[in-house]
């Protein structure tokens, strides 16, 4: 009986149970390589992309400080422009003193000076001190005001300020009515329109001048203010306008104007309708009407004529009256045989 290698056995499973191990062993270390090699990518990944977060992040706060900057320069430039070559007014005294009566002129100059510019000047209290167009201030009564110099430079509106003190003092116009001018140049004319009649008035004794009119008044006159210095005036006929200018100290001054108006056409009626037939020349005549401005006719009879001498067809007679109104007769015909 053949007798078995137990020792020999015994060292062939020892050596499997090795070669096991080993790889097993072999097959964890490559999974834990493999596992590490995952996270380290899987880390850079993540790295990169907290990277380009940054970088975003960066381009918006860059974008967001230059627009910021943008902001930042437009608002200097509109709030504190630099005006140092712009036209502009400078007052030469901020303070005027004059006395009751006087007159005098509100000195400035223009900076920078590019083109005319328009000055409004207004007074804040006229019954202490007035102002015309060209910046003469005068004294009227005792008192502190402003005039305002209103203007347009650089297309802004601006303003500037002088301070006005007016003491006591002799006022030669203290007792003088206001003036009054009517501008109309059509006066006791015959026009075919609405008139547009200008006033204008001025206080000699200071204060305020208020204006009114009447239109054809007796004794009871109805009398209307004047607004915007003028009067509009459109009945047909004539018309006796009466303006009368008051200041605050009850002085007055009354002017009178004759407006005449006709707006209708004259009216031609033939004496001979249709055809007028004739053996040799013929002459042909209508009747004048007209109510208001009269036909302007030398004849007594109103009556405009013309002759023929040959025959002619849809004919009319023509006539302009006194305010320049044109009346035409009906057509007629004239045959001479």
């Amino acid at each position: 009986m053949k007798k078995t290698n137990t020792n020999k056995v015994s060292d062939v499973n020892k050596n499997s149970i090795y070669d096991k191990n080993v790889k097993s062993n072999y097959k964890n270390e490559y999974e834990n390589f493999y596992a590490a090699m995952n996270k380290k990518k899987d880390k850079k990944i993540d790295e990169e992309k907290i990277k380009k977060e940054k970088n975003k992040k960066k381009i918006v706060m860059i974008s967001l400080s230059i627009l910021s900057l943008f902001i930042i320069i437009f608002l200097i430039i509109k709030l504190f422009p630099n005006n140092k070559n712009e036209q502009d007014i400078n007052l030469l005294v901020n303070t005027l003193e004059l006395k009751e009566g006087e007159s005098k002129y509100i000195s400035y100059e223009i900076v920078n000076y590019q083109n005319a510019i328009k000055i409004i000047f207004i007074s804040d209290n006229e019954s202490i001190a007035k102002v015309d167009e060209n910046g003469n201030v005068l004294g009227v009564s005792e008192g502190t005001t402003k005039i305002k110099l209103k203007y347009e430079s650089n297309n802004s509106n601006k303003e500037k300020e002088c301070n006005i003190i007016v003491t006591k003092g002799k006022n030669p116009n203290k007792d003088a009515s206001p003036s009054l001018n009517v501008l109309f140049e059509d006066d006791n004319k015959w026009i075919n329109h609405d008139a547009i009649v200008k006033i204008d008035a001025e206080s000699n004794s200071g204060g305020k001048v208020t204006t009114k009119y009447s239109i054809n008044c007796d004794d009871n006159c109805h009398y209307v203010n004047i607004s915007n210095n003028e009067i509009s005036i459109n009945n047909n006929g004539i018309n006796k306008v009466k303006i009368i200018a008051v200041d605050t100290n009850g002085k007055e001054v009354s002017k009178e104007i004759t407006v005449k108006i006709d707006k209708i056409n004259p009216v031609l009626t033939l004496e001979n309708n249709g055809t007028i037939e004739a053996d040799h020349e013929v002459e042909v005549c209508a009747i004048c009407y007209d109510y208001d401005s009269g036909c302007n006719i030398q004849n007594k009879d109103n009556k405009v004529c013309r002759k023929y001498n040959v025959s002619s067809s849809n004919q009319v007679l023509t006539i302009e009256d006194n305010a320049g109104n044109i009346g035409t007769s009906s057509t007629f015909d004239v045959i001479i045989k």
